[in-house]
């Protein structure tokens, strides 16, 4: 999108109503990717709730206010971990993370010019241990940034899988780290229920060619 505004957190806080009227009450948009979260896995609630949950709400306010298309980025983590998901199986968050996205979610199903996809991207997985059992469908951002692009220009709404292949995160690993040791994922050290499978069933995304 190379005439987009890309905004920082410093032109435009999701979580400050003031913030978001100053600049939208400028700007007009047909399109609007709400990208930003808060993932940090030792945030506080309170941090979840002010960008991923009020966050979101305040956004989809705007995109409403304007006929906009909205797009929202979730998580595979809102699935229970039972393995190739399809975007109508019921959902389990395993962490605060993944329930504030779901917040974020319910938001965003509100207005009907709303696409909401679910899935993880990485840029380099750098780790020194990983499962062996534990599945994904995690795709590089890059990868995934072209098809959110895809699905952003699409008349998709609704839930929608991103990603790639079923792998396990020791297989991902090794594209960073020959030497990663394979680990067991009850020794993964993570402070929440480790899922087993949030590998995703990716047949709407396919849809769109």
């Amino acid at each position: 999108f190379p005439t987009a505004d890309f905004l920082s957190h410093e032109s435009c806080d999701v979580g400050d109503w003031g913030s978001v009227r100053r600049w939208f009450g400028q700007h007009r948009y047909d399109l609007i990717l709400h990208l930003g979260a808060e993932t940090s896995h030792n945030a506080t609630p309170e941090q979840y709730w002010h960008t991923n949950v009020i966050g979101t709400t305040v956004m989809v306010q705007w995109a409403k206010q304007q006929g906009a298309r909205f797009v929202y980025t979730s998580t595979d983590y809102c699935y229970p971990g039972t393995g190739q998901h399809s975007e109508t199986d019921p959902v389990f968050p395993r962490n605060a993370y993944s329930w504030s996205k779901l917040g974020g979610e319910c938001a965003a199903q509100l207005y009907d010019k709303s696409v909401i996809i679910r899935g993880s991207w990485y840029e380099t997985l750098h780790l020194q241990r990983a499962a062996t059992d534990a599945y994904t469908s995690k795709v590089p951002v890059a990868t995934a940034a072209m098809q959110i692009a895809t699905i952003a220009t699409s008349g998709l709404t609704g839930i929608v899988n991103v990603g790639g292949p079923r792998r396990s995160l020791y297989e991902i690993a090794l594209e960073a780290n020959q030497r990663v040791q394979p680990i067991p994922r009850s020794e993964v050290q993570c402070g929440y229920p480790f899922p087993r499978d949030v590998s995703l069933n990716l047949t709407r995304v396919k849809s769109l060619g």
